[in-house]
């Protein structure tokens, strides 16, 4: 068994081919013969095209139309061409402007865009004879992602384009400064420059607009780039390139022509092939996704005491002591002084008090004891403890994650598919500290691990060591490392070096990840990896982060939708008897199921996908206890004439205990959603006419045999009659029943539905699988005085509530250790419903 695995790439996958035709279909008929192209002075610079010379705007606009009549696509009659002005202080004239056309492949992730760039570049070369390219990529991760695919489908290309020479010139604005000039002068086989965007978008600090770069000329580097009249590919244009200066940054290359390859385009400059996340997920493209939500239903964020109160000088102050505090990935104590108006976390910089209100309302000192009390409600008596959720959360994810994982690699080990897990971590501290020390999350993964390894014969043996690994930038400090946190937009040219070394090595062990003889299974990265890096085998994605995520839910699924691969490098496609099995993608999420599914779909709204229908079908199991402590005191005396307990106190006190010892009180516990998300589509027939309404015909794929039938009059919605609020453009406007086959119906949204046409959309839509609780069995410190809660509620005296909970089961009294929010809620619901 070797330790990389040699990927298969398959030459006639229908989206793909048809993705390359669509580009290279544009430029038929464009002038390619020899004799027109120049060579610049000295005969050392090669132009894709004569320097002074345009592609015709009207052999463009024919075969623009061409291809997206093909595909599918609504066509202007125009050619879009980007112009305007470049850099500052580039050009003698401030008013230079340069002006090429922009032409758009959208491809869901996952689906091989780089594959097909890639080799659109050799199929241009051998239609049209261009010969220069130039690769702009946005980030770090992109650029060593390109770097990476392109090695391994390098002896691919080869044996398609018989041995063709494909040059790739790597430049990133800090080393390797010949590439330019090798780029440049090179005029055998095709030639390609990779090169970031914040390389070249800056006059003032960077190298390609200095002088003295290449030596013996008196050109600037980016001038003998101009000459060669580049092909640009804007890889993942709607991050980075959609600002002025940016744009003024690709015009400054004076480009022929721009591709834009992306999943998720902002722009569609001249659209010629569109394959959707729908498309992807019927055409069995990628992974299937399944959500396991894990909520944070602990309410008592942060561990705090209030220690004591005092007042100085007629001014109260409250001296609190804040336990469990998480700091760089330790668990430790805090002491704060806190005055009148004061926000806990401005004065903690702890995140759990972030966005939640912890202003002081009211510091109180009498003689029924002491207490602080913040604006969101939240009371503290001295000596009572709240506890910290965070770890109950991290720990939940992490345990399912590693649970789901082997439960996969136990079904897929015997056809040879390694499972991979990938933990997005936002804080690297939380993972691991200064002196290689072990934070929080590394803690949890390592116990949860050694306790459930033993569950899958492939794990049983494997050291815990060796089945993890981290990618994390370091930097040098004397004679050591340590790792560093990243901001890419604000970055030191120190970070940018770190961060690309810890990029080629998670690329450089992509292809090795696959294979059994490596026992790295579990790879936790920072959360900046959201794009340029993904992996076909993995399965699991577990998002560990102290607050909801900001990574976009696309971002995070696109890490892991490509097909997986075996152990012969064999992707695993429909046709295959695993295919169901092996790929599905499961996210472990640190929010409730339905939530993640509305967020996505949120996502793919904003970014302009329309959707006809949601399904959310809704399991409830847990019977929800009714928080009841912030309602009206209730009123005794009221509820005498039902029992007057006033009278005979004992007893209704032993009814009290009776009852709350045959009562069930819930451990600790986090919410458990597993649910699947998928892609449907649903079509819309014109079915009849009746006296005062029509009757439409809606199914679900084009050979669903259960076709449902809705009745609609004018003015009535779909969406009232589906549930669904994104169908309220479907409001019945008109009916033009003719007694013919010109019949039709119009919708208040503009469509139209006649007898021999059907409307047909796609929808995003999710199916909630199981709910469950995952109990927490670590006991917990009471947060608050029983005894003044629950008088509060009840007017109850203390001494009687006292003799209440003196008469539990010590099980029942253990429970108020480990889950006081409950416990004090059905404590007083038991007390009422006896009054």
């Amino acid at each position: 068994m070797t330790n990389e695995i040699k990927l298969k790439f398959d030459s006639n996958l229908p989206h793909q081919i048809n993705a390359i035709c669509a580009v290279v279909d544009v430029f038929n008929q464009i002038e390619n013969n020899e004799k027109l192209y120049e060579y610049y002075h000295r005969n050392d610079i090669y132009s894709n095209y004569p320097l002074n010379l345009d592609m015709s705007d009207e052999v463009l606009r024919k075969n623009i139309m061409e291809v997206q009549i093909r595909n599918g696509i609504s066509s202007s009659n125009e050619v879009f061409y980007d112009e305007g002005n470049l850099l500052e202080d580039l050009s003698p004239s401030l008013n230079e402007k340069h002006s090429c056309p922009h032409f758009t492949v959208e491809m869901e992730t996952g689906t091989g865009k780089t594959y097909v760039y890639l080799r659109t570049i050799y199929e241009l070369k051998q239609k049209n004879n261009f010969k220069k390219f130039i690769i702009v990529v946005p980030s770090i991760a992109i650029y060593e992602g390109v770097i990476q695919a392109f090695n391994a489908m390098e002896e691919h290309f080869k044996y398609l384009y018989n041995n063709e020479i494909l040059t790739l010139y790597h430049y990133d604005g800090f080393y390797k400064q010949n590439e330019i000039k090798n780029f440049s002068f090179n005029s055998n086989g095709i030639d390609v420059l990779l090169i970031s965007l914040d390389s070249f978008n800056k006059v003032n600090y960077n190298n390609l607009f200095k002088e003295g770069y290449i030596f013996g000329r008196e050109e600037l580097p980016y001038q003998f780039i101009q000459k060669t009249r580049p092909i640009i590919i804007l890889d993942e244009p709607q991050t980075k390139f959609g600002t002025e200066k940016n744009s003024q940054a690709i015009r400054s290359l004076k480009p022929l022509f721009v591709l834009r390859y992306s999943a998720t385009h902002k722009h569609f400059p001249n659209l010629l092939f569109k394959l959707s996340p729908f498309e992807a997920y019927h055409n069995k493209l990628v992974k299937r996704i399944e959500v396991i939500g894990l909520e944070n239903n602990l309410k008592n964020n942060g561990s705090i005491v209030l220690k004591e109160a005092k007042r100085i000088h007629n001014k109260i102050t409250a001296f609190i002591l804040c336990l469990n505090i998480l700091k760089n990935g330790e668990k430790k104590e805090a002491e704060i002084l806190l005055n009148q108006g004061d926000d806990l976390y401005l004065k903690s910089n702890y995140y759990e008090y972030k966005d939640n209100n912890y202003i002081v309302k009211e510091i109180y000192i009498g003689e029924d004891g002491e207490y602080i009390l913040f604006e969101n409600g939240q009371k503290f008596f001295k000596d009572a403890i709240k506890f910290s959720s965070i770890e109950y959360l991290f720990r939940s994810q992490i345990r399912q994650t590693i649970l789901t994982h082997i439960e996969k690699q136990n079904k897929l080990f015997t056809r040879g598919i390694k499972v991979l897990s990938l933990f997005f971590v936002d804080k690297v501290s939380n993972y691991i500290k200064e002196n290689n020390k072990n934070g929080i999350i590394k803690d949890i993964f390592e116990e949860e691990y050694e306790s459930l390894k033993y569950k899958s014969s492939y794990f049983s043996n494997l050291n815990i060591n060796d089945i993890q690994a981290s990618y994390f930038a370091k930097r040098q400090i004397k004679n050591s490392e340590e790792y560093i946190e990243l901001n890419e937009e604000k970055w030191t040219k120190e970070q940018r070096q770190a961060s690309k070394k810890s990029f080629e090595l998670i690329m450089k062990d992509k292809s090795s990840l696959l294979s059994f003889a490596s026992p790295v299974s579990f790879i936790f990265a920072h959360s900046a990896l959201k794009e340029g890096w993904d992996n076909p085998n993995v399965f699991q994605i577990c998002t560990l982060n102290q607050t909801k995520s900001t990574i976009k839910k696309r971002q995070e699924i696109g890490r892991g939708l490509r097909l997986c691969i075996d152990q012969t490098g064999k992707r695993i496609i429909k046709d295959d008897p695993y295919f169901e099995i092996a790929n599905c993608l499961t996210i472990v999420a640190n929010e409730n199921y339905e939530k993640y599914a509305d967020n996505l779909q949120r996502e793919y709204q904003e970014e302009g996908f329309t959707f006809f229908a949601k399904t959310v079908i809704h399991n409830d199991k847990e019977n929800k206890v009714k928080d009841i402590s912030n309602e009206k005191k209730f009123d005794l005396k009221a509820k005498q004439k039902k029992f007057n307990f006033t009278n005979n106190m004992d007893l209704f006190i032993q009814k009290c205990i009776d009852k709350l010892n045959l009562t069930h009180f819930p451990d600790n516990y986090i919410p458990k959603s597993r649910g699947v998300i998928f892609y449907q589509n649903y079509y819309l027939y014109l079915h009849e006419f009746e006296i005062d309404c029509v009757k439409i015909k809606i199914v679900k794929d084009i050979n669903d045999k259960k076709p449902l039938f809705i009745k609609l009059k004018i003015g009535e919605s779909l969406s009232y009659n589906l549930n669904d609020q994104n169908l309220l453009g479907f409001k019945l406007k008109d009916i033009f029943n003719n007694h013919d086959q010109s019949s039709f119906i119009l919708f208040e949204n503009g469509k139209i539905l006649t007898y021999s046409n059907f409307l047909e959309f796609n929808s995003l839509s999710s199916f909630l699988k199981e709910e469950d609780n995952l109990v927490t069995t670590e006991i917990i410190h009471p947060y608050i005085n029983l005894l003044q809660k629950v008088s509060e509620v009840t007017n109850l005296t203390r001494h009687s509530i006292f003799d209440i909970y003196k008469g539990l089961t010590e099980d029942r009294k253990l429970m108020f250790l480990k889950n006081p929010d409950k416990f004090i809620n059905i404590f007083i619901s038991t007390i009422l419903s006896l009054c």
